[in-house]
């Protein structure tokens, strides 16, 4: 897996969604886990979620831990479309039932944003590399509702890569070498 060019997809992506949208501020909305996955994932059995900035330790299990890799590509996209720390934002979407999920939710993100005084937002989803409910319907429809009714101007929902040619291209070159 080469994570540079799959970051380099999505900031294309990105960046063709947005350029006339001109959003105040980028949300990363990746797919959400129960905690205790997270937890099942740390080989020490004691580090992950144990505190707030876990992921950020040097002893972090970052090559496992589903977290970790998030707030990676997250700040690789950021850095790659040329974003401060206060222009973009990570989130998780997709939970279901009871349990304890990996935080913050992303429809409880966007009513922070709208406090904050963003109004054109746009939202990537970068753990779905195919656009389906959970980006159409739960970011593309939903989130834009809500986001309407907090008075946001617009919401720009970033295409996942689907058949992007460089990403088609990415993912062929990857077989390949895995071949």
């Amino acid at each position: 897996f080469d994570a540079p060019r799959f970051v380099e997809c999505l900031a294309a992506s990105a960046r063709e969604a947005v350029a006339d949208a001109k959003p105040d501020h980028l949300l990363l909305s990746f797919h959400g886990l129960p905690e205790r996955q997270i937890r099942k994932s740390d080989p020490s059995g004691v580090h992950c979620l144990s505190r707030p900035d876990c992921c950020e330790q040097p002893e972090a299990p970052r090559s496992v831990c589903y977290r970790a890799q998030c707030r990676a590509t997250g700040r690789a996209l950021a850095t790659s479309l040329g974003l401060g720390d206060g222009d973009w934002t990570l989130s998780f979407q997709s939970r279901l039932g009871r349990t304890p999920w990996l935080r913050p939710f992303t429809d409880e993100v966007l009513p922070e944003l709208a406090q904050r005084g963003v109004r054109r937002l746009a939202v990537a989803c970068p753990a779905f590399t195919a656009d389906c409910l959970e980006t159409l319907e739960e970011i593309g429809m939903r989130a834009a509702d809500q986001w309407r009714d907090l008075g946001g101007e617009t919401l720009t929902l970033v295409p996942s890569l689907n058949s992007r040619p460089d990403w088609v291209h990415a993912l062929a070159d990857w077989i390949r070498a895995r071949g």
